[in-house]
């Protein structure tokens, strides 16, 4: 698929009706873009090719209290989200060379879940600093200079706020694995803190 065919695409998706297909247009868009994780963690994503499993937030809902799913559907509905599932109008080609951000954007609230952070200015600060401390992917280093410039202005400097969620987040991202090439959806029905210390990650 050439970047012509993939601009025009979006521009359909978007008249089509955006709500139904903010996740084909940002896959689309990082597939123009090239987005793909740094050199380290490439190898890592290959036990994620074509792993794309259901989520079934009814299922999710029905488990116990204290499980990484429950909490997981809970942050979503908390904050009026919903999982990041493409469709069918995403074409196969496109899936497959798009693995990493794919599961970048997949897996970011589950990370939310795990880190335990919210979706507060300081919140998302903490997810981007987990993010540039394993370097995820070559823009990352931008995005979080961005954010510095940004956040500060969104929160009416809450520094103080700021600084300890991006020291939260740096300092659990530098002991953690690299968590977009895990298979989190398999480990639901798991307790949540034993996600995390399987992980390595202490909130």
């Amino acid at each position: 698929m050439t970047h012509a065919q993939t601009i025009r695409l979006i521009a359909a998706l978007t008249r089509e009706d955006v709500n139904a297909h903010v996740a084909d247009v940002a896959l689309l868009k990082q597939s123009l873009l090239g987005l793909d994780a740094s050199p380290p963690h490439r190898a890592a994503l290959a036990r994620v090719a074509g792993y794309r499993p259901s989520v079934d937030l009814g299922a999710l809902s029905r488990l116990p209290d204290g499980t990484f799913g429950r909490a997981y559907v809970d942050f979503l509905r908390r904050h009026r989200l919903s999982p990041f599932v493409p469709t069918a109008r995403v074409p196969a080609e496109v899936l497959a060379r798009s693995t990493f951000a794919l599961r970048y954007a997949v897996t970011h609230d589950m990370i939310h879940v795990l880190l335990g952070f919210d979706t507060s200015w300081p919140g998302e600060l903490g997810v981007l600093a987990f993010a540039a401390a394993q370097r995820t992917h070559r823009w990352v280093g931008l995005q979080a200079a961005m954010a510095w410039l940004i956040y500060p202005l969104r929160t009416g400097f809450a520094l103080g706020a700021l600084r300890a969620a991006w020291r939260s987040g740096f300092a659990m991202g530098a002991r953690a694995p690299f968590l977009p090439a895990e298979r989190l959806e398999d480990r639901f029905a798991e307790p949540l803190a034993e996600v995390r210390r399987g992980y390595n990650l202490t909130p």
